[in-house]
């Protein structure tokens, strides 16, 4: 009996030209950012979110009214993922250890962790597909070399030193 397919894959080139258009369009959005800040921000949060409110820092007030209506068991919720995120954070960040093994007398075996000034994240770019997108080349958030002026960017430290 023949295999029947419900569904078929793109083809190379179908997928290649999805993420030509899909790299053009983040180009374009992310260029635009640089370019008009906060006011390109405000058109795509009215455009993707319909929300376009005064400003988007919340004031105290504001974030107090919010978490108000948030009930006790949410808010136990929120910390407890909090919390195991930390957690998990800081493990990673304390495995992250240079290692030199003396394996036999003068077999040296090791590995350094070299710090970079990019990071990426892996994100989901089609129905099946992950592609690399970078975050915030910058070491300090709202730096100059952001790629988005309003981009939020945790701050982390870049070793500029060599061993």
């Amino acid at each position: 009996m023949a295999i029947k397919h419900l569904k078929e894959s793109k083809s190379a080139e179908a997928h290649a030209e999805d993420d030509a258009r899909t790299r053009g369009i983040v180009e374009a959005t992310l260029k635009d950012i640089e370019t008009r800040g906060d006011a390109a921000v405000r058109e795509l949060s009215q455009k993707f979110d319909n929300y376009a409110p005064p400003a988007f820092r919340l004031s105290d007030s504001e974030v107090e009214a919010i978490t108000s209506k948030v009930s006790t068991r949410e808010m136990a919720d929120i910390r407890f993922a909090h919390d195991q995120v930390v957690k998990f954070a800081q493990a990673q960040r304390d495995s992250m250890l240079d290692i030199e093994v003396e394996t036999l007398p003068g077999v040296v075996l090791g590995h350094r962790n070299i710090p970079s000034s990019l990071s990426a994240a892996m994100s989901r770019a089609g129905s099946s597909r992950w592609s690399p997108r970078r975050i915030c080349p910058s070491p300090r958030p709202r730096s100059p070399r952001c790629r988005a002026s309003s981009q939020r960017c945790l701050p982390f430290r870049v070793s500029r030193t060599r061993a």
